[in-house]
């Protein structure tokens, strides 16, 4: 999958990495997980800063994570609510209760629901 990447944007490699580790039947979650985990050791191979707050679906759940390598992550908020989820880079005014994505985590949401995914590298 990640040879068949034609662009050059940042985005797009790291998607390509992404649908790689599903083909080679990571879940969503993990296939995110393992290409953070890729990032981080070239970032470190070069003694560069990297950081990478991404919201991916597959139709069936949306994974939100809040990372950073060698630097501070930009913030990331989730919030739910009777029949609703939402992700936010800040909170968003009105009736809906915010939290917090602490950095270096992953975050799951399918239907009305939240939980902790595995692991992000950091």
């Amino acid at each position: 999958m990640y040879a068949e990447i034609q662009g050059t944007t940042d985005s797009e490699h790291l998607l390509g990495l992404i649908r790689q580790e599903m083909g080679e039947g990571q879940d969503l979650p993990g296939a995110i997980a393992q290409a953070l985990a890729w990032v981080a050791a070239q970032a470190d191979r070069c003694q560069s800063k990297v950081s990478a707050n991404l919201l991916v679906t597959d139709g069936h759940q949306l994974v939100a994570t809040r990372w950073a390598w060698g630097t501070a992550a930009p913030s990331l908020y989730v919030s739910q609510s009777e029949n609703s989820l939402a992700v936010a880079s800040e909170p968003l005014g009105g009736d809906r209760l915010w939290q917090a994505v602490p950095t270096g985590t992953l975050w799951i949401g399918t239907g009305q629901d939240w939980r902790a995914g595995p692991a992000l590298p950091g």
